[in-house]
C-alpha cells in the first residue's frame, strides 16, 4: 500500500516525477530490503527447538529465506543460548527449594 501512495504522489506533478528519477536507485534499494521474500520466516518461541513459520503465499525464494533463518539459528546455537539464559534468570528469581519437582511429561 505504501507503494501505491508513493506512486500516486509522484504522478501529481512534474517536479515529483523528476525527483523520482533522481531518487530511483534509493527507492529500488528500499524495495529490495522490504521484499517479504527476503525476510521471510517468523520464529516461534516456547517450543523445545527451532520452529520457523513461513508466509504461505511466498515463492521458492521466500521459502529459501525462511530455511536460511532456521539454519542460522541452529548454527549459532540460539536455542541453547535462550535455554541457558532462561535457566540463569530462573535461578535469580526463584529461591532453591528442598524438594525437587518432577518435570512434566506432557501426558495426562
Amino acid at each position: 500500500q505504501i507503494a501505491d501512495y508513493l506512486r500516486e504522489s509522484i504522478q501529481r506533478s512534474w517536479m515529483a516525477k523528476i525527483g523520482y528519477v533522481l531518487a530511483k536507485s534509493a527507492f529500488d534499494r528500499v524495495r529490495e530490503k522490504m521484499d517479504p521474500r527476503k525476510v521471510n520466516g517468523g520464529v516461534f518461541l516456547g517450543l523445545n527447538g527451532i520452529v520457523i513459520k513461513s508466509h504461505g503465499g511466498t515463492d521458492g525464494e521466500g521459502y529459501a529465506a525462511a530455511i536460511k533463518v532456521g539454519y542460522d539459528m541452529v548454527r549459532n546455537g540460539l536455542y541453547e543460548k535462550i535455554e541457558a539464559d532462561l535457566r540463569k534468570y530462573h535461578t535469580l528469581i526463584v529461591p532453591p527449594s528442598d524438594v525437587e519437582e518432577e518435570p512434566a511429561t506432557g501426558t495426562i
